[in-house]
């Protein structure tokens, strides 16, 4: 789909990323990130948008309904994870006083926990 991939490219290019990085990063091959992009990927699988939405900054929900897996009133019914978890807003909140460092290691922390703890959106 055209519009999935115009609207991956512009999350991608507002990150400033490149496709080497966002491959990298999500472990898709940025080969195969380019043909989603262009088009040329017409249905990306669920698992492949699961690995890049992250790195996007975006919901994998919000891939899934732009390639047409589900559909926009599911995606705008669907409680995202700071709205199912007060403490983890909070702690959210908390994070314009931290300094850079500190928040990659955040970030590191985040995806150590989800890889080892097998996280599904």
């Amino acid at each position: 789909m055209a519009l999935l991939g115009e609207y991956i490219r512009q999350l991608r290019l507002k990150k400033r990323m490149s496709l080497r990085t966002l491959a990298k990063l999500s472990g898709v091959s940025n080969s195969e990130i380019s043909r989603i992009e262009t088009g040329s990927r017409k249905m990306p699988s669920p698992i492949i948008l699961k690995k890049i939405a992250p790195h996007l900054g975006v919901m994998t929900e919000n891939l899934l309904e732009k390639s047409g897996y589900l559909k926009k009133e599911t995606v705008e019914n669907t409680p995202s994870a700071l709205e199912r978890c007060p403490a983890l807003a909070k702690a959210v909140a908390s994070l314009d006083d931290c300094e850079d460092d500190q928040l990659q290691e955040i970030a590191r922390f985040i995806e150590v926990f989800r890889k080892t703890h097998e996280m599904h959106p």
